[in-house]
């Protein structure tokens, strides 16, 4: 038996404890040795709930207080980038959660210094491993995607929408049509330079393919839907749920039905982020490369650039 990989979480927050921490404990042969958290109550629960045997206040206490393999990142956007220097300056292969830091330049850099001390990074960008979202790409690896139109909507005015959610559908787009792309044109609707509340852009892959991103912040609902067009198929996926799929006058529907019916595990195998962090710890075993390495996150990182700058709306300088 290969000895188990050493795994330190960074942020006892909400997502460690609902989604990483939980998928971590179900891999086999990965060992959670250390959380790290600002909060010491917090930081205590999560440790205690999941039996993790290491509390540290900082990732500078947890580098000087004990013996890990890799790490899994996810305080807030903010915190990525010392977090993953000072980790990657250590030899830790990192899972860091999107976006990967507020600026491009940063983000270079992190991938940089991941290439120069040769560790696996890797991005949180789970459609790309949800069921639904892999089966369409799937579909389509024979056929060519001429039309992929795109849609991401909440009833929440958050703050750089497209920057911290959006991204998700503008990554998968990018994965599905292939290639790199250009912003066409885009438009949008801002409370204030940091509150889009409505946008829409448009876009052009190398593959030729052509997408459509709509998202709106007052909506009655959570919608993430795509719809993708070629080669006499049309796929429309509504995330995490289902696809229906139409080719030949006829239409047939998939759905993810998980082994466990827990509604947690649910989630966490429809979302992708079981299979994510199960790419993530084979890489760091195989020393590959994962599906959503942060090389090519990067590039879905500058597309939204490239749509706030169209907009006029604060770059990711």
């Amino acid at each position: 038996m290969p000895d188990p990989v050493r795994v330190a979480v960074v942020g006892a927050g909400r997502f460690a404890s609902l989604a990483v921490l939980p998928v971590l404990k179900r891999i086999p042969d990965v060992e959670v040795v250390a959380l790290t958290g600002r909060t010491p109550e917090k930081l205590g629960r999560a440790a205690a709930l999941f039996g993790v045997p290491n509390t540290f206040l900082s990732v500078e206490a947890l580098l000087a207080g004990t013996a890990f393999d890799a790490a899994v990142i996810c305080t807030p956007p903010d915190a990525h980038a010392p977090a993953v220097t000072a980790l990657l300056t250590a030899g830790k292969d990192i899972c860091c959660e999107k976006p990967l830091a507020p600026t491009l330049s940063a983000m270079e850099a992190m991938v940089e210094l991941a290439r120069a001390r040769g560790r696996v990074f890797m991005v949180g960008l789970n459609r790309r491993y949800a069921p639904v979202c892999v089966r369409a790409k799937a579909l389509f690896e024979s056929r060519r995607v001429d039309l992929c139109s795109v849609e991401k909507h909440k009833d929440n005015l958050d703050r750089r929408a497209l920057f911290n959610d959006g991204i998700h559908m503008i990554d998968f787009m990018r994965w599905v049509c292939g290639g790199k792309g250009r912003v066409v044109s885009a438009v949008a609707r801002a409370e204030d330079p940091e509150r889009e509340s409505t946008l829409t852009a448009q876009l052009e892959f190398e593959s030729g393919a052509l997408g459509v991103f709509l998202m709106s912040r007052r909506a009655g609902r959570w919608i993430e839907r795509a719809i993708l067009h070629g080669s006499g198929c049309t796929i429309e996926v509504q995330f995490p749920d289902f696809s229906l799929t139409h080719t030949g006058g006829e239409t047939s529907f998939y759905e993810f039905r998980p082994k466990d019916w827990a509604w947690a595990v649910d989630m966490l195998e429809k979302g992708g982020f079981q299979q994510e962090l199960e790419d993530f710890v084979r890489c760091v075993r195989t020393r590959g490369t994962p599906l959503a390495s942060a090389e090519d996150a990067v590039e879905s990182h500058r597309m939204v650039d490239a749509i706030y700058r169209m907009c006029g709306l604060a770059p990711l300088a």
